[in-house]
């Protein structure tokens, strides 16, 4: 899991950073999610609510 966060899941953090509709919508603050980003290049293991996030990310990204 923890590869598939750095391998993919950063990338999609990264694409966040430029467009994202849970951004968009008011749900995620885009400076925390700046922070969030940084932080997790850094640490040991990409942290549980970052994930939830893209993964809702990533699902209504499917949907529109």
């Amino acid at each position: 899991m923890e590869s598939g966060l750095r391998s993919y899941g950063l990338p999609l953090l990264d694409d966040m950073l430029r467009e994202s509709l849970l951004v968009d919508l008011g749900y995620v603050d885009p400076v925390a999610l700046a922070r969030a980003r940084e932080h997790a290049e850094r640490a040991p293991v990409v942290p549980d609510l970052l994930c939830d996030t893209l993964a809702l990310e990533a699902g209504l990204r499917s949907l529109a």
